[in-house]
């Protein structure tokens, strides 16, 4: 028969294994989910709620040109322009007061200055206790398809000049 002492024993004994295999699996979790962020095609960057960047993945780097330790702790408006910034800071204010931003279309600027077309879209990232704690930047690479549009509007003019030319003969 079993004594009081070592039911509370073996209860204890369950509670940390069950509380191990509950690490282990958030831990597992976690890793694939930080997989998932440094793999995307798609600059990721999280921000504080005051818009001082966080952390930001290997597109990032890519698309940018600055490295995660030359962004970690600089303001996200350091790769807007001015007049993008504001834009931003007025979104960040957006999602502080809990409404919903829709993507948007702009430019960010590189370390070396020059600017790339991107699809942006913002999101709140929130604590455990549904508390916003920060904000997820999702930077697309649009560049490629506004060049080929300029292309089709090029090319469409030049069609309807020649078609308006020819039929003036």
């Amino acid at each position: 028969s079993l004594t009081q002492g070592t039911i509370d024993a073996l209860g204890s004994i369950a509670d940390h294994v069950a509380l191990g295999i509950a690490r282990k699996f958030n831990e597992e979790a976690q890793r694939r989910l930080a997989s998932i962020v440094q793999s995307s095609e798609d600059a990721i960057i999280s921000a504080d709620v005051d818009g001082m960047i966080t952390h930001c993945n290997h597109a990032t780097e890519r698309l940018c040109g600055y490295s995660n330790a030359e962004l970690t702790g600089k303001p996200i408006s350091l790769l807007l322009s001015r007049q993008d910034s504001y834009k931003l800071l007025e979104d960040f204010d957006k999602l502080k007061s809990g409404a919903h931003v829709k993507h948007y279309e702009t430019s960010i600027k590189r370390k070396d200055d020059t600017l790339l077309e991107v699809s942006l879209t913002l999101s709140s990232i929130k604590d455990s206790l549904g508390k916003m704690s920060g904000i997820a930047v999702f930077a697309r690479d649009i560049s490629q398809r506004k060049r080929s549009e300029i292309l089709l509007a090029m090319q469409y003019t030049i069609t309807r000049i020649l078609a308006e030319s020819t039929s003036l003969d």
